[in-house]
């Protein structure tokens, strides 16, 4: 049965592992932002249609294309297009 980001485990879990089970889809997002432009600011790059999942505060993945592990409670944004930085 797969839970979400805030189970009764350490902070340590929550933090690494539970990052890791996120972006592997082995449990499922608190939050998903679908459709949206990234800005890198490190290359300066703008990459389009991508895919940000987010583990309780964290980002545990940047993908492309909308194909996530939707949880009952995953909230998930379109972005419809719009920069994220």
């Amino acid at each position: 049965m797969k839970t979400n980001c805030f189970d009764s485990k350490s902070f340590f879990y929550r933090d690494s592992q539970g990052l890791m089970d996120t972006a592997l889809g082995k449990q499922y997002p608190d939050l998903v932002v679908i459709n949206a432009n990234l800005f890198n600011v490190y290359t300066g790059e703008l990459c389009s249609n991508r895919c940000i999942i987010v583990c309780g505060n964290r980002i545990a993945y940047v993908g492309e294309g909308d194909d996530f592990n939707k949880g009952p409670e995953t909230f998930v944004i379109d972005a419809e297009n719009k920069t994220v930085i």
